[in-house]
């Protein structure tokens, strides 16, 4: 499958990614950058709610139902979605109706209704939708470590918003965010998939997409890392999430892209380790691995697993052993870095045979790094990785330790101390 994607502007400035596929079908994904990280202690949730809005009617297409309905009835299908640092409308469609969804889309952004029966009644399903995300234990879990390890940032802040932010939305207000909140300069257009004309395309997108105003929007990036060692008590839950976090040591920049790869490569082999130590020899826990945590300016690695209170001083003491052992004492092998490069075949493959994730990836990489995604470019970074190079790029990777982050029933381990005196 080639990957061959092309960028443009539209008068506007509208960044527009045209990602042409050899498939039946096309994905389209509008994104705004501004998100929940954006808004003000009044403002908490507004965007999520606006996102809902925009789905619940224009004059063409008066109601959920409908819009639902005229899309289904042409082959396709259509969301939206709002997160920390955006909004976004998204859809697929057989790609000769692309004009469809494309039409859809930018109806919905230009012409939804904000009615305010609408927004009287989509209150209650919010506030329904806020109640199932506190008992959501694996969203408790992030924002408690939002909340403590950046300091309650912009990025602590709750998509959702409270329950007070929530009931005060007016019609009025939403408008008013929706037009200082959303312009060219902030917005991208990805379409991943059979493009059957690119220059008609571009012709449509302009035709529709033109009226959206240019002006500059500042975005919320603050989100300094703070050391937390701490337990978010939940007496409902049988097992005790656990997270070891370090801060990333290197910038999020674009110069340090093959950087990243090494760490990243290191990661997954610390992982399959971890994985055999802790599950395979000692029976410990289901799974174990790394994830992170963080956002494009700050950003914290972590040990990541779940298991019963009783195990947990016996976990963090073998993490330390295998952490501090593939430093020094058991290097990591050539076999285990060709091993790496092998698993992630199959991962590139669904890569590239994803119109949606092309979409997502394009969307993402060019918001943060201002550049079109090159997956070529990339990839033969990563086949290039020596193990000379991964240790270059992680041997200050366990020295700057920012957290252990658990939520559960109650423990009286500290765990702290448990590392440090195991990471030898």
């Amino acid at each position: 499958m080639k990957f061959e994607p092309k960028l443009h502007k539209l008068s506007n400035g509208l960044t527009i990614i045209l990602d042409p596929m050899d498939i039946e079908t096309t994905s389209m994904k509008f994104s705004s950058q501004t998100g929940g990280r954006d808004e003000s202690d009044s403002e908490l949730g507004i965007t999520h709610f606006m996102e809902h809005i925009f789905m619940k009617g224009t004059a063409s297409h008066p109601s959920a139902r409908s819009i639902k309905d005229y899309v289904e009835n042409n082959a396709g299908t259509i969301n939206a979605s709002t997160g920390n640092s955006r909004i976004n409308i998204y859809g697929r469609i057989l790609s000769h109706n692309l004009p469809v969804l494309a039409e859809l889309i930018s109806d919905l952004l230009k012409n939804s209704l904000f009615d305010k029966k609408v927004i009287e009644n989509e209150k209650t399903v919010i506030l329904d939708e806020y109640r199932r995300s506190r008992d959501d234990m694996d969203a408790e879990y992030f924002y408690f470590q939002a909340e403590n390890l950046f300091n309650s940032s912009g990025f602590a802040h709750r998509t959702l918003g409270t329950p007070e932010t929530i009931q005060s939305f007016t019609s009025e207000q939403l408008l008013k965010y929706k037009d200082s909140r959303m312009s060219a300069n902030n917005s991208i257009i990805c379409i991943s998939g059979k493009i059957e004309n690119i220059s008609a395309t571009l012709e449509k997108l302009e035709e529709l997409f033109a009226w959206l105003p240019s002006f500059d929007v500042s975005s919320n990036s603050d989100a300094d890392i703070t050391p937390a060692f701490v337990h978010n008590l939940k007496t409902g839950q049988k097992n005790i999430k656990l997270r070891i976090g370090f801060t990333d040591i290197l910038p999020q920049t674009f110069e340090n892209i093959f950087n990243g790869q090494c760490v990243s490569r290191f990661e997954g082999i610390l992982s399959r380790r971890l994985h055999d130590k802790v599950r395979n020899e000692n029976g410990l826990v289901y799974g174990i691995g790394t994830t992170g945590i963080g956002n494009e300016i700050s950003h914290i690695n972590q040990i990541s697993t779940t298991s019963g209170p009783e195990n947990l001083e016996k976990i963090v003491a073998l993490c330390a052993n295998v952490s501090a052992e593939i430093l020094s004492k058991r290097p990591i092998t050539q076999e285990e870095l060709v091993t790496d490069r092998t698993r992630r075949l199959l991962g590139d493959a669904d890569f590239l045979e994803s119109s949606t994730r092309r979409c997502d990836q394009l969307i993402g990489f060019y918001k943060k790094y201002k550049r079109l995604y090159d997956y070529y470019e990339i990839t033969r970074m990563g086949k290039s990785i020596t193990l000379e190079d991964i240790y270059e790029n992680v041997k200050d990777f366990f020295s700057n330790p920012v957290g252990i982050i658990t939520q559960g029933p109650e423990f009286d381990i500290d765990l702290k101390p448990v590392w440090e005196n195991n990471f030898k």
